[in-house]
């Protein structure tokens, strides 16, 4: 029987008693949910690829200058995203600058045009988020093999 088997299969642990288990090392995002030498959930960076669509349809597969990706992990690696992001609500909001020149002619649109765009993530919230979700997932994954097990 694994360490994990002998320990974890007594009673059912609580989600605070389970994540208790896992060393301090672990409450890094990027090091793996270890509980009893069994590794419950591991998450170590999200890949980002985020495409703007131009005059054509999206080609996923073709790398130009409407495509960005970064890595969001504890060294952040998101200005390329934001940029890209910024350039897409920029678009959008010439986009709709347009439409409303066409439904109001003769309106001025410089106002819209100018008013400018600003995106600000915080990629430290959504780093938070997926601590807590990797945490959540080592739970559940836990929590759904005690009840199969015999």
């Amino acid at each position: 029987m694994s360490e994990a088997w002998q320990m974890l299969l007594q009673d059912t642990l609580s989600r605070s008693s389970f994540l208790s288990l896992q060393g301090v090392e672990a409450q890094s995002l990027d090091q793996p949910v270890v509980v009893a030498g069994h590794t419950w959930c591991h998450l170590a960076s999200v890949r980002f690829h985020i495409w703007v669509r131009g005059e054509k349809p999206i080609n996923i597969d073709v790398n130009n200058e409407l495509l960005a990706c970064g890595t969001l992990s504890l060294n952040q690696d998101m200005d390329v995203i934001d940029t890209m992001i910024e350039k897409g609500m920029v678009m959008m909001w010439d986009y709709i600058a347009t439409v409303y020149q066409e439904v109001v002619p003769g309106n001025h649109i410089s106002a819209i045009r100018n008013s400018g765009v600003t995106f600000c993530a915080d990629w430290d919230y959504l780093l938070m988020d997926l601590k807590c979700a990797v945490h959540e997932t080592a739970y559940d994954r836990y929590h759904s093999w005690y009840e199969s097990s015999p």
